[in-house]
């Protein structure tokens, strides 16, 4: 499943978009990363994306 798909459509008004707690859950560990990233001024590897 891509989200991009359903993303555009919301944006266009052809359907609601809506994010799940799997989504959320990504969006978290990003902003925690770069929090870690830039308190430790280096990269930072993201948990895989895959569902499981």
């Amino acid at each position: 499943m891509s989200l991009t798909p359903d993303f555009v459509g919301a944006i266009r008004g052809d359907s609601a978009f809506m994010p799940t707690f799997y989504d959320g859950m990504r969006v978290q560990q990003v902003l925690d990363a770069l929090l870690q990233s830039n308190a430790e001024r280096c990269w930072v590897q993201l948990p895989s994306a895959e569902k499981k």
